[in-house]
């Protein structure tokens, strides 16, 4: 008898990773993780990581529109995972922005696929990528597998309204369905339920910042494991410095730069979302690491960082005082995870509420397992700190698990 897999897809702002997992009763067993990185470069690189027996492929190809990059990527992990042995008989993908309509995962049948097509428009550097995906998954599948939608603003539909609305006109906002939607909910909600899960403390009462940075950026304010404020709010664009996005700034500077660039609004965007961030203000790249390398003798590089870390503060501050107080701070996302330094920058920094951070400890801790969690703060903080290796992968996988059941 053939072994039963469930297939996740994620897409992210630089990346898509496709996850297997084995289904062992009611547990989930990792098999095997592939990811294409720089998909939007024009020779995406692929990494495939068989948990097993260790095996990582590497392999360059060709770039192009994200459905091709997936069928490419499928066809490498093909030669890996022996399809006589396993039968895939559920996929669950990432859907970036479900709008106001969804608030948690969904079935994704001929009408549910209709009712995304109609959430383009909310996120149209997302939604069409997710859409190409799923459709792109439907017709590779020779199984009658179940698909699932997990939305990644689904954690952030219990901000409150006040922390969820802008300050526009009220009919403009309910006629476009305009609001803070939130993002990395998928990321948010895995740190959550991993911290309790790993402290063995109650929800209630529990104050929580979490802290996503990687090519995208967000943190959330989780009060007895409800989100009620997010720093990402209509679009993935809003909060933190990032990557290549520019995060909170004056919209007027849109206008402005539209007159004296003689540039579209949709040109002067695709440089606020791709141009900008830590990349824009550098002049050279996204990349942390390198940054810090050449943090001393470049200006440009050590300004990058500085106004990195200096947004990253201020949202801790502001979500600090929104929570009342605050009972721990979990970093994670590809440069939380990965990078001590910057840890230790943004927390030596905030001393003001009684935060230490083990410095030792810290400087060990990169390069984890998903799921994987560390402390880094000694018993004499007030405020515990954490890293904790994102794994949204697994926890849309247990969406996918809940609907079979």
């Amino acid at each position: 008898m053939k072994k039963q897999l469930i297939q996740v897809t994620n897409i992210g702002s630089s990346s898509l990773k496709v996850t297997f997992f084995y289904i062992d009763k009611k547990n989930l067993e990792r098999i095997l993780d592939a990811q294409c990185k720089n998909i939007h470069a024009s020779a995406p690189q692929i990494e495939i990581v068989v948990t097993q027996e260790k095996k990582i492929h590497i392999k360059h190809l060709v770039g192009g529109e994200i459905d091709k990059i997936f069928l490419l990527l499928m066809k490498e992990i093909e030669k890996l995972v022996d399809p006589h042995l396993f039968s895939t008989v559920g996929i669950g993908h990432r859907f970036i922005h479900g709008g106001d309509k969804y608030t948690s995962s969904t079935v994704i049948t001929p009408s549910s696929l209709k009712e995304l097509e109609k959430l383009k428009d909310l996120a149209p550097l997302h939604n069409p990528d997710c859409l190409k995906l799923i459709k792109a998954s439907q017709k590779h599948s020779t199984s009658k597998a179940l698909q699932i939608a997990v939305f990644d603003t689904a954690f952030h539909s219990t901000l409150p309204s006040y922390a969820s609305q802008y300050a526009i006109p009220r009919s403009l906002a309910s006629k476009y369905h305009i609001r803070r939607y939130g993002f990395h909910g998928i990321s948010h909600a895995y740190l959550t339920d991993k911290y309790f899960e790993y402290t063995k403390k109650k929800k209630r009462p529990s104050k929580l910042i979490t802290l996503h940075l990687g090519n995208g950026c967000s943190a959330t304010a989780i009060l007895n494991g409800l989100s009620i404020d997010t720093s990402m709010g209509f679009s993935p664009a809003e909060g933190l410095v990032m990557g290549t996005r520019a995060g909170d700034m004056d919209f007027t500077l849109i206008e402005f730069l539209c007159k004296k660039q003689h540039q579209s609004v949709g040109q002067i965007t695709h440089m606020l979302n791709f141009e900008s961030g830590l990349e824009g203000i550098s002049g050279k790249t996204s990349d942390v690491k390198e940054l810090l390398q050449n943090y001393e003798k470049d200006p440009h590089c050590r300004l990058a960082i500085d106004i990195f870390c200096y947004r990253i503060i201020k949202y801790i501050g502001a979500f600090a005082a929104v929570l009342n107080g605050v009972d721990a701070i979990i970093f994670s996302g590809g440069i939380g995870e990965n990078s001590p330094l910057i840890r230790q920058m943004i927390c030596l920094k905030l001393k003001w509420l009684g935060l230490k951070i083990a410095v030792r400890k810290n400087n060990s801790v990169f390069e984890l397992n998903p799921g994987s969690i560390q402390k880094i703060s000694p018993p004499a903080s007030s405020v515990e700190l954490y890293v904790i290796s994102t794994d949204e992968n697994h926890l849309i996988a247990q969406e996918v698990l809940k609907n079979l059941n």
